[in-house]
């Protein structure tokens, strides 16, 4: 009996210290994810901002911001992405 209740703690303790870990590691995903999503956000906005305020086209924006149509295009699919 003794041996069982032995065996059963170690499992609890690793089962928890597990469980910890998972949620440590999905906070930490969670949280890149979100910084990921409002950077791109940001840049999305800022774009559109200067077009409309500076009557420029997006790619002298982009220029203007030193960023290409890619840059542009990565955003936009990092929004896509996470809907």
């Amino acid at each position: 009996v003794k041996g069982v209740k032995q065996v059963m703690t170690l499992s609890q303790s690793i089962f928890s210290r597990g469980i910890q870990e998972g949620l440590a590691e999905g906070e930490a995903k969670g949280r890149a994810k979100g910084i990921t999503e409002g950077e791109a956000k940001n840049f999305i906005f800022s774009v559109k901002t200067l077009m409309k305020n500076t009557n420029k086209s997006k790619e002298e924006v982009l220029t203007m911001l030193g960023k290409t149509n890619q840059d542009y295009i990565n955003a936009l699919q990092v929004l896509s992405d996470n809907n």
